[in-house]
């Protein structure tokens, strides 16, 4: 009995050791890498730490390295979809700036070793500059000097960086404003770009053995406008939106604005004979009678000195119960002469 409730215990302590349905280990952080204005680099090794009973990250890497997300890639001329990190990284400073930071492309290796990022497919625009990042562990030593390369795809030429150490792991390439535009006229909304790494191959005895690894194959394209700029021209960002609503509404409301006020010297001229206009008040008077604020003499008057008459007043023929209107007016004309 004992030796049974022995092996029983045995058996019960082993499976407690074994690994638990449901359980999975929590991902390891990201070694990150963050680099100054110059370009000089430190890699970033978060740990993690228990603190009141609680897990924490020290030196966590920022949001924007360890967020995922959906991303169009390109990798063979078609577009695809990827969801995962960012397939690039870009420097954040400002005017000329080479500060950033990126992913350390200690493990994380792509398809194309040994480069990490960017990913094969992805674009990149003018005017900003991106890490080429490769993994330092590929090679057999880390001072071994390697160069990187930019092959244009469409005419077989480029530039070749200068001597790096390997152990380095990455390069910041900015790539010129004009570009496309120096591409060829008319300047291509697309262009293809290859990155390599070249390096001498001490292991053999052959002199001047030198390596190429092939790297992803990227796009440069055209950046699309930003939030908020005006895309038809006149400045660009808010100000040149708000400008542009501000040149549409303008002439807007001065129309709309003097329509109404067409529209309600017609109703005031048909219902009083009465029409404000420009600062002049013009008064008309009752066909029927003379009646409103026609004076005596048969004549309107507005505040800048003109005289008005009804035109029935003006026709040779006109007559008012009996009275000779045309004679009346003559002599009147005449007295005030």
């Amino acid at each position: 009995m004992l030796r049974h409730l022995a092996i029983a215990a045995s058996l019960l302590q082993h499976a407690l050791a074994l690994p638990q349905a449901g359980i999975t280990a929590a991902p390891s952080p990201v070694v990150w890498v963050t680099v100054d204005a110059s370009g000089s680099a430190q890699t970033v090794r978060p740990a993690v730490i228990t603190t009141e009973g609680h897990l924490a990250t020290v030196s966590n890497a920022p949001s924007a390295l360890i967020s995922t997300a959906t991303y169009t890639l390109s990798p063979s001329g078609r577009a695809s979809t990827y969801t995962g990190r960012a397939p690039v990284a870009s420097a954040t400073g400002t005017g000329g700036s080479l500060a950033g930071v990126f992913p350390a492309c200690d493990t994380d290796v792509g398809p194309v070793e040994p480069f990490c990022l960017p990913k094969s497919g992805s674009e990149l625009y003018p005017g900003k500059t991106y890490y080429i990042t490769w993994s330092p562990s590929y090679f057999p030593t880390p001072n071994l000097q390697l160069a990187l390369h930019v092959n244009y795809s469409t005419t077989g030429t480029g530039f070749t960086s200068a001597p790096l150490p390997a152990s380095q792991g990455f390069y910041a390439w900015t790539i010129p404003a004009d570009f496309l535009a120096s591409r060829g006229n008319p300047a291509p909304t697309r262009y293809d770009i290859t990155f390599a790494l070249a390096y001498a191959d001490d292991a053999t005895p052959a002199d001047n053995d030198f390596e190429r690894r092939v790297g992803p194959t990227v796009y440069v394209t055209a950046a699309p406008p930003a939030a908020g700029e005006d895309t038809a021209g006149g400045g660009g960002g808010e100000g040149g939106a708000t400008r542009s609503v501000v040149g549409i509404a303008v002439p807007v409301v001065i129309v709309a604005v003097l329509a109404l006020l067409g529209a309600a010297c017609a109703v005031s001229w048909r219902r009083t004979g009465h029409m404000p206009f420009a600062g002049v008040v013009m008064r008309r008077r009752s066909a029927a009678g003379g009646g409103g604020a026609a004076t005596g003499d048969n004549k309107s008057e507005t505040n800048v000195g003109i005289q008005l008459t009804d035109r029935d007043s003006w026709s040779p023929t006109g007559r008012t119960a009996g009275r000779n209107v045309f004679r009346e007016e003559v002599e009147r004309q005449a007295r005030l002469g």
